[in-house]
């Protein structure tokens, strides 16, 4: 009497193609995913099933065929009054084509500017503490990678001589959440002679308590003066104080309404 095996059909997937399933000595092939019964043929010997191993393609943001920026060249930072201009020689028009953007970062990682005109010389970074030295290094990132992070040497922003306190915020408007607010102030129409480093906004409960703040440094790109306290109890009333400082000083406080 003859004997009766039953092969078991066996799926792989080929990446972004239809799989096969191959019954040896039978010579069947079927697509992966096609209803099919299984086959209960007559044997002398046990039918094995080979699977077709996946193929894979490894997926990178970095194109191969375009090479990688070279590395800034003459990479200098002169220091103003909370600032700093960072420059760098030009690249050619060739190497230009190469790149998408050029970084400037400080060495902690708390400042940094970004050009995205490949033909740019500098990028100037501003809100930066006087008396504290800091170095800045310049990379340049294209298709093809990024260059090696070329530094300048360190510089410290300082007080202009004379500078005071400057005056409290132009205006500050609060946009309250469920249990957050953004709060967005206006530049002090007076900076005291020394450009402003930072904005400070603290968020007090009715009976004067303290629950939150944060914190606001102004950008070369001119970005809105804007923070956001969370952690607030929907429903509660806040009164919320913001305040000016440069180099020199802190100025008064202006209030919300």
């Amino acid at each position: 009497m003859a004997h009766q095996f039953t092969t078991q059909k066996t799926f792989t997937k080929l990446a972004a193609s239809s799989a096969v399933m191959i019954v040896a000595g039978l010579g069947l092939a079927h697509p992966a995913g096609a209803a099919t019964a299984n086959p209960s043929v007559s044997a002398s010997a046990p039918q094995t099933a080979v699977a077709v191993p996946e193929v894979l393609t490894p997926i990178t943001s970095i194109d191969p065929s375009a090479p990688a920026p070279s590395d800034p060249t003459s990479v200098t930072a002169v220091a103003g009054d909370g600032q700093a201009t960072v420059s760098w020689d030009q690249y050619s028009a060739d190497e230009q084509a190469n790149i998408s953007e050029i970084d400037v970062t400080d060495s902690t990682g708390t400042y940094s500017c970004t050009v995205t005109d490949p033909s740019a010389t500098s990028c100037t970074i501003v809100g930066l503490p006087d008396g504290t030295p800091i170095t800045f290094t310049v990379t340049a990132v294209g298709p093809g990678g990024s260059s090696s992070a070329v530094s300048a040497d360190a510089v410290t922003p300082t007080v202009t001589p004379g500078a005071v306190a400057p005056d409290a915020p132009g205006s500050i408007t609060v946009d309250p959440g469920d249990t957050w607010a953004t709060i967005t102030l206006d530049a002090p129409s007076n900076d005291g002679g020394s450009a402003v480093s930072s904005y400070t906004v603290t968020a007090t409960d009715d009976q004067g308590s303290e629950v939150g703040t944060c914190t606001v440094t102004p950008n070369a790109a001119g970005d809105p003066l804007s923070c956001e306290i969370s952690g607030l109890t929907p429903g509660a009333t806040y009164t919320y104080a913001a305040t000016a400082t440069n180099g020199a000083g802190t100025s008064t406080a202006i209030t919300s309404d």
